[in-house]
């Protein structure tokens, strides 16, 4: 405990709590009435609260706020000597655009880490907006209580939360006034709630669920009813009280009357059965592989009736009935050390796919001088590339038997100098739809041949993490994902990730129109993002001579949508392309900035694509140089892409029309993919190719590409 300064009634007032703690308080006469003081008026209290003592107040000032969360001064603090949460205040929530604050921002116990990035309670599908929070404390503990009126949000409607429960049957609850009740009591890491029948958590990167707990480390947060994996958050039903702390205090809070075991273990973790069912997890400290076990214990949940020891690369151990000094092991292990190299045998990053006999599927980026990878023990088939412009190599039936080495070799399939491979829409925490971490999501992008990234979630900011142990240096931006419900998709860059606004500063959409929702994303005239939109804000947008400002680039999701951009060319809109990758062309690709990545986008250099690069050019023969008057032009067209992927087709395209095509032997390709030739033009060029197969990663889906139009004189009057 904390030594006390101050006068005998501070000491006393501080003891007890600013705000008069629980039943000592009450029994001498103090009244035990509802907390109405402003925040204005609370003095800063940071200590540590101990046995006995609990309070709920507004944060007063940013000590009293937890250990590496995303509180702020105004936000709520219900907590005791066991464990603390920080709730969000009543204006908006944290991580989503729609409905009102007053969800759980904040999970920790004394000096634990926090594991929490937001927590939305809902009612039959339903959250709240126009609401209120109230606070008040009694003998028994301290309450939060959030009310306003049910609302319908686009979280739940787009099945990004997969509710089982149909909507349809409780909208007339829609505009009905509703209370979400959380209580604490005296010296319990337990929280109850009421007026909640499924919880949407969305937990910081790097946390695990283990049956009905996340952990991250030595912080457990865990439901006393059932969690499931949800993609980018976790769904919890069943349920009527939450905890968090270390191990022993959640799983006593939740279920009472376990025993305490102990034991050594060769595995990164303890995992908790009952029967069949894993209902939770103990760390095990001090053990690393190949080592000597390490050490666990703690309290069991009271159903548990078996612990076995897991390691990643192994099969899971043998389930052993709880006990005293306890000695587990995981099951037989299946490591690869893979390294791969390029032509001249220089390390090379590299992506690895793996597929088991049982259509378990793995895949995992390898840096650049190898690495040991978990894929567990079993017959594999392998699939190892490193990017669009090398050859691929796939080693079938791979038996994995302990640790078994491997060094491949993959061929240049052809010289990309001068143009490098982006990737303009790169999914990253905090994805509604998946928990991918900056510095993984760029590993793998890095693997797949990317040397750009520009990491978005949909209605937030991400943020990007310089990570580079690839043979390129790899460059990027934290940018942000409008995805509108009635025009279209927006995504910009770059954003700063440290606003503790509504999702982080991004995009307020749901009031704007399609050309207020560009101008609000490019930042006003304060900034000047780069915007990228879809075919649906294009139509949804008006007529394209009224836009201010015009986007960037148009993503093209395939050939089906290239009417789109043809329709705007005709109209002289001046517009790059983009796609799942997109080439951009750069003068020096081994060192580079974000300068330069941004001067291609700006001067057109670009082609958007599955996987194939396309490098065209024109030179006009008859120089006027002013649209409308029709000249003479020599293009060259050259398709680059490996032999495993397939290339069909191709076709120049003039003026909105196909004025040349070809038809590719996919068999014979000795000749190259290069065609060349004259053609009369009054607006402007442009190539595209395609293929047939889709050929797996890094390619993403069958083979085609879009050049950006190169226009005769000035696209604008």
């Amino acid at each position: 405990m904390r030594k006390i300064e101050g006068s005998w009634w501070e000491q006393l007032r501080r003891v007890f709590g600013a705000i008069v703690p629980p039943l000592l308080a009450c029994s001498m006469g103090f009244s035990c009435r509802p907390v109405t003081e402003q925040v204005e008026d609370l003095d800063c209290d940071a200590r540590e609260l101990v046995s006995g003592e609990f309070r709920v107040r507004q944060v007063p000032c940013s000590d009293e706020l937890l250990y590496g969360g995303e509180g702020r001064t105004g936000d709520y603090l219900l907590e005791n000597a066991v464990s603390r949460y920080l709730f969000r205040d009543p204006a908006r929530p944290l991580y989503i655009l729609e409905g009102c604050g007053g969800t759980m921002i904040d999970a920790s116990a004394w000096y634990g880490d926090d594991v929490l990035a937001e927590m939305l309670p809902l009612w039959h599908g339903l959250w709240l907006q126009d609401c209120s929070v109230d606070i008040r404390e009694d003998e028994s503990g301290a309450f939060l209580s959030v009310t306003g009126t049910l609302s319908s949000i686009s979280l739940v409607e787009s099945g990004d939360v997969p509710l089982t429960v149909d909507l349809q049957d409780w909208s007339y609850l829609v505009g009905q006034e509703h209370v979400v009740t959380y209580s604490l009591q005296v010296d319990d890491a337990a929280l109850e709630l009421k007026g909640v029948d499924s919880l949407w958590i969305l937990p910081l990167d790097g946390v695990e669920l283990h049956g009905s707990t996340l952990h991250d480390g030595d912080t457990f947060f865990a439901t006393d009813g059932t969690i499931t994996d949800a993609g980018g958050g976790f769904l919890a039903v069943d349920f009527s009280s939450i905890a968090v702390g270390d191990a022993s205090s959640v799983y006593a809070a939740l279920w009472p009357g376990g025993q305490q075991v102990a034991g050594t273990a060769e595995g990164e973790e303890v995992e908790l059965l009952s029967g069949d069912v894993v209902v939770g997890v103990l760390p095990v400290a001090d053990w690393q592989e190949g080592d000597a076990p390490g050490f666990f214990s703690g309290t069991l949940p009271s159903m548990v009736d078996g612990l076995r020891a897991v390691a990643a690369g192994h099969e899971e151990g043998p389930v052993v009935a709880p006990g005293p000094d306890m000695n587990l092991v995981p099951g037989d292990s299946g490591f690869l050390w893979l390294r791969v190299s390029d032509g001249s045998q220089e390390d090379i990053g590299a992506l690895l796919e793996a597929v088991d006999v049982h259509g378990q599927e793995l895949v995992f980026a390898v840096p650049k001088g190898g690495a040991q990878l978990p894929l567990g023990p079993g017959t594999w088939n392998l699939a190892i590339s490193s990017g669009l412009n090398r050859e691929r190599a796939m080693l079938d039936s791979v038996n994995l038997d302990g640790t078994t080495w491997i060094d491949v070799s993959l061929e240049p399939a052809f010289d990309s100098m001068g143009w490098i491979l982006a990737d303009l829409d790169l999914e990253s925490w905090p994805s509604r739809t998946q928990r991918t971490a900056a510095a993984d999501a760029i590993a793998m992008s890095g693997a797949q041949g990317a040397s750009f990234a520009v990491l978005t979630a949909v209605d937030e900011i991400t943020e990007f993490d310089a990570y580079q142990p690839w043979d390129v240096a790899f460059r990027g931006e934290a940018g942000s994902r409008a995805a509108t419900s009635n025009h279209g998709t927006v995504v910009s860059w770059p954003w700063s990730p440290n606003s503790k606004k509504a999702a982080h500063g991004a995009v307020d959409w749901p009031e704007l129109s399609a050309m207020d929702l560009l101008v609000v994303a490019r930042g006003g005239s304060k900034q000047d993002r780069f915007l990228v939109v879809d075919k649906d804000w294009v139509e949804a947008a008006g007529a394209p001579w009224q836009w201010e400002p015009v986007p960037d680039l148009l993503r093209l999701n395939g050939l089906d949508d290239l009417p789109v951009l043809l329709d705007l060319l005709d109209q002289w809109i001046d517009i790059g392309v983009a796609g799942p990758w997109t080439w951009i062309a750069i003068e020096n690709t081994t060192e580079f900035g974000l300068a330069e990545v941004e001067r291609g986008i700006i001067d057109g250099l670009t082609v958007a694509s599955s996987g194939p690069l396309i490098v065209f050019s024109a030179t006009s023969l008859v120089t006027d140089g002013w649209h409308g008057k029709a000249e003479t032009l020599v293009f060259s067209l050259d398709i680059y892409a490996p032999d495993w992927m397939d290339i069909s087709g191709a076709a120049l395209i003039v003026d909105g029309e196909e004025a040349r095509s070809w038809t590719i032997d996919q068999e014979d390709r000795s000749n190259g993919l290069s065609f060349h030739g004259a053609v009369w033009v009054s607006r402007y060029l442009m190539a595209v190719a395609w293929g047939d197969d889709d050929p797996g990663l890094p390619a993403r889906g069958e083979p085609w590409a879009v050049t950006s139009p190169v226009w005769i004189g000035s696209p604008t009057l």
